[in-house]
Protein backbone atom coordinates (compact mmCIF):
# COMPACT_ATOMS: atom_id res chain seq x y z
CA UNK A 1 0.00 0.00 0.00
CA UNK A 2 2.78 2.09 1.05
CA UNK A 3 5.34 1.13 -1.53
CA UNK A 4 3.93 2.86 -4.45
CA UNK A 5 3.10 6.59 -3.25
CA UNK A 6 6.73 6.37 -1.63
CA UNK A 7 8.20 5.94 -4.92
CA UNK A 8 6.75 8.08 -6.55
CA UNK A 9 7.27 10.64 -4.21
CA UNK A 10 11.02 10.26 -4.58
CA UNK A 11 10.94 10.02 -7.63
CA UNK A 12 9.21 13.88 -8.26
CA UNK A 13 11.67 14.95 -5.38
CA UNK A 14 14.35 13.66 -6.95
CA UNK A 15 13.06 14.84 -10.52
CA UNK A 16 11.79 18.80 -9.02
CA UNK A 17 14.95 18.98 -6.22
CA UNK A 18 16.54 22.31 -7.08
CA UNK A 19 20.56 22.34 -6.25
CA UNK A 20 20.89 23.02 -2.46
CA UNK A 21 17.42 22.18 -1.57
CA UNK A 22 16.65 19.42 1.19
CA UNK A 23 16.99 16.07 -0.78
CA UNK A 24 14.23 14.49 2.68
CA UNK A 25 11.24 16.85 2.21
CA UNK A 26 9.60 14.34 -0.30
CA UNK A 27 9.93 11.89 2.10
CA UNK A 28 8.20 13.71 4.78
CA UNK A 29 4.78 13.40 3.80
CA UNK A 30 5.42 9.45 3.10
CA UNK A 31 6.27 8.86 6.37
CA UNK A 32 3.51 11.09 7.86
CA UNK A 33 1.10 8.81 6.23
CA UNK A 34 2.80 5.83 7.18
CA UNK A 35 2.80 6.89 10.63
CA UNK A 36 -0.57 7.84 10.90
CA UNK A 37 -1.57 4.77 9.46
CA UNK A 38 0.53 2.75 12.16
CA UNK A 39 -1.50 4.80 14.65
CA UNK A 40 -4.84 3.88 13.39
CA UNK A 41 -3.77 -0.23 12.86
CA UNK A 42 -2.38 -0.30 16.48
CA UNK A 43 -5.50 1.08 17.91
CA UNK A 44 -7.40 -0.88 16.09
CA UNK A 45 -5.47 -3.86 17.41
CA UNK A 46 -5.70 -2.55 20.75
CA UNK A 47 -9.40 -2.44 21.12
CA UNK A 48 -10.07 -5.51 19.86
CA UNK A 49 -7.64 -7.48 21.35
CA UNK A 50 -9.02 -6.77 24.75
CA UNK A 51 -11.52 -8.69 25.50
CA UNK A 52 -9.83 -12.08 23.97
CA UNK A 53 -6.02 -10.88 25.67
CA UNK A 54 -7.42 -9.71 28.81
CA UNK A 55 -10.63 -11.57 29.53
CA UNK A 56 -8.81 -14.81 30.84
CA UNK A 57 -6.81 -13.03 32.98
CA UNK A 58 -8.35 -10.95 34.99
CA UNK A 59 -5.76 -11.56 37.99
CA UNK A 60 -3.14 -9.96 35.78
CA UNK A 61 -4.90 -7.22 34.24
CA UNK A 62 -2.33 -4.47 35.29
CA UNK A 63 0.64 -6.16 33.89
CA UNK A 64 -1.23 -6.99 30.48
CA UNK A 65 -2.26 -3.27 29.95
CA UNK A 66 1.36 -2.33 30.71
CA UNK A 67 2.53 -5.26 28.05
CA UNK A 68 0.33 -4.00 25.54
CA UNK A 69 0.99 -0.10 26.30
CA UNK A 70 4.63 -1.09 25.48
CA UNK A 71 3.82 -2.88 22.18
CA UNK A 72 1.80 -0.08 20.59
CA UNK A 73 4.34 2.79 21.27
CA UNK A 74 6.63 0.54 19.86
CA UNK A 75 4.83 0.35 17.38
CA UNK A 76 3.97 4.20 16.68
CA UNK A 77 7.95 5.08 18.26
CA UNK A 78 9.15 2.98 15.42
CA UNK A 79 8.29 4.80 12.15
CA UNK A 80 9.60 7.83 13.27
CA UNK A 81 13.15 6.86 12.91
CA UNK A 82 13.18 7.05 9.44
CA UNK A 83 12.48 11.06 9.85
CA UNK A 84 15.42 11.31 11.87
CA UNK A 85 17.45 9.59 9.35
CA UNK A 86 16.25 11.34 6.30
CA UNK A 87 17.25 14.30 8.10
CA UNK A 88 21.10 13.06 8.52
CA UNK A 89 21.11 11.93 4.72
CA UNK A 90 20.28 15.28 3.38
CA UNK A 91 22.73 17.13 5.57
CA UNK A 92 25.99 17.58 2.87
CA UNK A 93 28.82 14.88 3.64
CA UNK A 94 32.34 16.05 3.23
CA UNK A 95 34.33 14.04 0.67
CA UNK A 96 36.49 11.24 1.99
CA UNK A 97 40.33 11.75 1.62
CA UNK A 98 40.49 7.88 0.66
CA UNK A 99 37.48 6.35 -0.63
CA UNK A 100 36.90 2.86 -1.70
CA UNK A 101 37.95 1.37 -4.96
CA UNK A 102 35.03 -0.59 -6.68
CA UNK A 103 35.58 -2.60 -9.55
CA UNK A 104 32.63 -3.65 -11.66
CA UNK A 105 33.09 -7.34 -11.78
CA UNK A 106 31.45 -10.28 -13.94
CA UNK A 107 29.70 -13.03 -11.60
CA UNK A 108 32.46 -15.66 -12.11
CA UNK A 109 34.76 -13.19 -10.41
CA UNK A 110 32.59 -12.39 -7.74
CA UNK A 111 32.19 -16.06 -6.97
CA UNK A 112 36.21 -16.16 -6.70
CA UNK A 113 36.37 -13.31 -4.18
CA UNK A 114 36.55 -14.19 -0.42
CA UNK A 115 35.09 -10.44 0.43
CA UNK A 116 32.21 -11.91 -1.72
CA UNK A 117 31.99 -14.85 1.08
CA UNK A 118 32.40 -12.77 3.99
CA UNK A 119 29.22 -11.06 2.76
CA UNK A 120 27.41 -14.18 2.30
CA UNK A 121 27.84 -15.61 4.96
CA UNK A 122 27.40 -12.40 7.80
CA UNK A 123 23.70 -11.92 5.93
CA UNK A 124 23.40 -16.12 5.91
CA UNK A 125 23.86 -15.45 10.14
CA UNK A 126 21.50 -12.63 10.59
CA UNK A 127 18.90 -13.67 7.74
CA UNK A 128 18.42 -17.13 8.65
CA UNK A 129 18.41 -15.98 12.50
CA UNK A 130 15.23 -14.48 11.54
CA UNK A 131 13.79 -16.83 9.31
CA UNK A 132 14.00 -19.35 12.10
CA UNK A 133 11.71 -16.66 14.32
CA UNK A 134 9.40 -16.12 11.81
CA UNK A 135 9.09 -19.94 10.68
CA UNK A 136 8.25 -20.75 14.20
CA UNK A 137 6.22 -18.18 15.67
CA UNK A 138 3.66 -20.63 16.29
CA UNK A 139 5.13 -22.63 18.48
CA UNK A 140 6.95 -19.78 19.97
CA UNK A 141 4.30 -18.13 21.00
CA UNK A 142 2.73 -21.24 22.66
CA UNK A 143 5.34 -22.30 24.48
CA UNK A 144 5.56 -18.31 26.23
CA UNK A 145 2.66 -17.99 26.30
CA UNK A 146 1.25 -20.97 28.18
CA UNK A 147 -0.21 -22.93 25.57
CA UNK A 148 -2.01 -20.51 23.86
CA UNK A 149 -1.90 -19.12 20.60
CA UNK A 150 -3.60 -15.46 20.77
CA UNK A 151 -1.16 -13.50 20.56
CA UNK A 152 0.83 -14.86 17.63
CA UNK A 153 -1.20 -12.54 15.21
CA UNK A 154 -0.16 -9.57 17.05
CA UNK A 155 3.64 -10.73 17.04
CA UNK A 156 3.60 -11.30 13.52
CA UNK A 157 2.52 -8.24 13.14
CA UNK A 158 4.55 -6.53 15.34
CA UNK A 159 7.66 -7.92 13.36
CA UNK A 160 6.47 -7.23 10.22
CA UNK A 161 5.72 -3.44 10.70
CA UNK A 162 9.39 -3.31 12.49
CA UNK A 163 10.63 -5.48 9.73
CA UNK A 164 9.34 -2.52 6.87
CA UNK A 165 10.88 0.45 9.43
CA UNK A 166 13.95 -0.73 9.56
CA UNK A 167 14.18 -1.21 5.40
CA UNK A 168 13.42 2.42 5.10
CA UNK A 169 15.48 3.27 8.24
CA UNK A 170 19.25 1.68 7.29
CA UNK A 171 18.50 2.72 3.32
CA UNK A 172 18.43 6.46 4.75
CA UNK A 173 21.33 6.05 7.73
CA UNK A 174 23.55 4.46 4.44
CA UNK A 175 22.70 7.37 1.89
CA UNK A 176 23.71 9.71 4.95
CA UNK A 177 27.53 8.39 4.25
CA UNK A 178 28.35 8.88 7.78
CA UNK A 179 29.33 5.29 8.40
CA UNK A 180 30.49 2.72 5.59
CA UNK A 181 27.83 0.38 4.59
CA UNK A 182 29.65 -2.49 6.20
CA UNK A 183 30.07 -0.73 9.82
CA UNK A 184 26.49 -0.49 9.06
CA UNK A 185 26.06 -4.46 8.67
CA UNK A 186 28.39 -5.23 11.57
CA UNK A 187 26.49 -2.74 13.57
CA UNK A 188 23.16 -4.40 12.79
CA UNK A 189 24.23 -7.87 13.41
CA UNK A 190 25.84 -7.08 16.85
CA UNK A 191 22.82 -5.26 18.08
CA UNK A 192 20.20 -8.10 16.63
CA UNK A 193 22.75 -10.76 18.48
CA UNK A 194 22.10 -8.61 21.90
CA UNK A 195 18.24 -8.57 21.42
CA UNK A 196 18.54 -12.82 20.34
CA UNK A 197 20.49 -13.07 23.61
CA UNK A 198 18.36 -10.96 25.92
CA UNK A 199 14.65 -12.58 24.05
CA UNK A 200 16.87 -15.92 25.10
CA UNK A 201 17.12 -15.16 28.61
CA UNK A 202 13.03 -13.62 28.81
CA UNK A 203 10.09 -15.20 30.59
CA UNK A 204 6.78 -15.04 29.57
CA UNK A 205 4.51 -12.94 26.84
CA UNK A 206 5.97 -9.67 27.62
CA UNK A 207 9.52 -10.93 26.56
CA UNK A 208 7.81 -11.84 23.78
CA UNK A 209 5.82 -8.97 23.00
CA UNK A 210 8.47 -6.52 23.87
CA UNK A 211 11.47 -8.59 21.46
CA UNK A 212 9.54 -8.87 18.26
CA UNK A 213 10.23 -5.31 17.18
CA UNK A 214 13.58 -5.20 17.84
CA UNK A 215 13.67 -8.74 16.17
CA UNK A 216 11.91 -7.46 12.89
CA UNK A 217 14.11 -3.92 13.01
CA UNK A 218 17.18 -5.88 12.51
CA UNK A 219 15.85 -8.55 9.99
CA UNK A 220 14.89 -5.88 7.87
CA UNK A 221 17.88 -3.58 8.65
CA UNK A 222 20.50 -6.61 6.71
CA UNK A 223 18.14 -6.65 3.54
CA UNK A 224 17.97 -3.15 3.11
CA UNK A 225 21.89 -3.33 2.93
CA UNK A 226 22.09 -6.34 0.94
CA UNK A 227 21.62 -4.80 -2.44
CA UNK A 228 23.61 -1.90 -1.43
CA UNK A 229 27.00 -3.71 -0.34
CA UNK A 230 26.55 -6.06 -3.67
CA UNK A 231 26.66 -3.05 -5.62
CA UNK A 232 29.19 -1.20 -3.82
CA UNK A 233 31.47 -3.72 -3.46
CA UNK A 234 31.04 -5.81 -6.25
CA UNK A 235 29.68 -3.14 -9.40
CA UNK A 236 26.63 -3.52 -11.24
CA UNK A 237 27.69 -5.62 -13.87
CA UNK A 238 25.58 -8.98 -13.58
CA UNK A 239 23.96 -7.39 -10.55
CA UNK A 240 20.57 -9.32 -11.13
CA UNK A 241 23.17 -12.74 -10.76
CA UNK A 242 24.63 -11.40 -8.02
CA UNK A 243 21.75 -10.46 -5.81
CA UNK A 244 20.25 -13.51 -6.54
CA UNK A 245 23.16 -15.30 -4.84
CA UNK A 246 23.31 -13.11 -2.11
CA UNK A 247 19.69 -14.29 -1.68
CA UNK A 248 20.01 -17.48 -1.34
CA UNK A 249 22.25 -16.49 2.41
CA UNK A 250 18.79 -16.78 3.72
CA UNK A 251 18.33 -19.81 2.96
CA UNK A 252 21.68 -21.23 4.23
CA UNK A 253 21.12 -19.47 7.30
CA UNK A 254 17.77 -20.38 8.52
CA UNK A 255 18.40 -24.17 7.64
CA UNK A 256 20.72 -25.48 9.93
CA UNK A 257 18.83 -23.84 12.77
CA UNK A 258 15.63 -24.34 11.49
CA UNK A 259 16.33 -28.01 11.14
CA UNK A 260 18.92 -28.86 13.94
CA UNK A 261 18.81 -26.07 16.49
CA UNK A 262 15.32 -25.78 16.78
CA UNK A 263 14.07 -29.36 16.80
CA UNK A 264 16.92 -30.40 18.78
CA UNK A 265 16.16 -27.76 21.84
CA UNK A 266 12.45 -28.09 21.28
CA UNK A 267 12.36 -32.51 21.22
CA UNK A 268 14.87 -32.48 24.54
CA UNK A 269 12.43 -30.49 26.77
CA UNK A 270 9.23 -31.21 25.40
CA UNK A 271 6.57 -34.10 27.38
CA UNK A 272 5.75 -37.07 25.96
CA UNK A 273 3.29 -36.15 23.64
CA UNK A 274 5.55 -33.51 21.92
CA UNK A 275 4.51 -30.79 23.57
CA UNK A 276 7.05 -27.75 25.38
CA UNK A 277 5.34 -25.09 27.31
CA UNK A 278 7.93 -22.76 29.18
CA UNK A 279 11.21 -20.28 27.82
CA UNK A 280 13.23 -23.36 28.06
CA UNK A 281 11.61 -24.68 24.62
CA UNK A 282 13.09 -22.16 22.87
CA UNK A 283 16.11 -20.92 24.87
CA UNK A 284 18.85 -22.71 23.52
CA UNK A 285 18.13 -22.16 20.13
CA UNK A 286 17.52 -18.30 20.56
CA UNK A 287 21.31 -18.57 21.86
CA UNK A 288 21.99 -20.43 18.99
CA UNK A 289 20.94 -17.56 16.73
CA UNK A 290 22.46 -14.50 18.44
CA UNK A 291 25.72 -17.09 18.58
CA UNK A 292 25.26 -16.59 14.88
CA UNK A 293 24.36 -13.51 14.46
CA UNK A 294 27.83 -12.27 16.61
CA UNK A 295 30.20 -14.15 14.37
CA UNK A 296 28.29 -12.39 11.55
CA UNK A 297 29.47 -9.36 13.12
CA UNK A 298 32.94 -10.64 12.91
CA UNK A 299 32.92 -11.52 9.52
CA UNK A 300 31.02 -8.41 8.56
CA UNK A 301 33.64 -6.50 10.42
CA UNK A 302 36.61 -8.82 8.54
CA UNK A 303 35.01 -7.44 5.18
CA UNK A 304 35.10 -3.90 6.01
CA UNK A 305 38.79 -4.67 6.84
CA UNK A 306 39.81 -6.06 3.59
CA UNK A 307 38.20 -3.33 1.60
CA UNK A 308 41.56 -1.47 0.57
CA UNK A 309 40.98 2.49 0.15
CA UNK A 310 42.53 4.24 -3.07
CA UNK A 311 42.87 7.31 -4.39
CA UNK A 312 39.20 7.03 -5.82
CA UNK A 313 36.54 5.34 -7.59
CA UNK A 314 37.86 3.07 -9.89
CA UNK A 315 35.14 1.23 -11.98
CA UNK A 316 36.46 -1.84 -14.30
CA UNK A 317 34.46 -1.70 -17.37
CA UNK A 318 32.25 0.54 -19.05
CA UNK A 319 31.98 3.59 -17.84
CA UNK A 320 28.23 4.54 -18.04
CA UNK A 321 27.41 1.14 -16.13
Amino acid sequence: VLGFPLSTLVRQGGADAKVGAKESAPWQPAYGVALALVLVLATHSGLTSMTTFLRPFEDHRPRNIAALGVVLGLLVALPALPLYFARVGAKPVEKRASPRVVEDCTFVEVLQRGSFWFLFLALAAGEGAGLMVLNNMGQLVKALDHGESGLQAGCVSAFSVSNAVGRLSMGQLAAGGRLRRTQLLCGALTATAVAYACFAEGVGKFALLAAMPFLGFGYGCMWSLQPLLASELFGKRSFGSKYATLSLAAVAGSTPLCQLAVPTFYEARSDSNGWCVGPQCFSGSLRCASFACALGSILALCLDRSVVPGAGWKRVGSEHD
